[in-house]
């Protein structure tokens, strides 16, 4: 038995330290579990992913002290 409990990888946090963490393997753990996922064929696997930050700016309204999130139009 391991001496520290080892934390499930369906909690968020976990997931994302093993799928998206700074760990240089992460990445091709995620193209892995992606391409099982999806059942692509071998011409049409995933080779490459691009990292988008997860979180929205976030603009703070001094007068009254709220935080809103800006729409983004393209």
């Amino acid at each position: 038995m391991a001496k520290y409990p080892l934390m499930s990888p369906t909690v968020d946090f976990v997931f994302k330290q093993i799928f998206a963490g700074t760990y240089k393997g992460s990445e091709v753990l995620l193209i892995d579990l992606l391409n099982a996922i999806l059942g692509l064929k071998e011409d049409e696997k995933i080779k490459e992913i691009t990292y988008l930050n997860p979180y929205n700016d976030k603009v703070k309204l001094s007068s009254v002290g709220m935080f809103y999130s800006p729409l983004k139009v393209s």
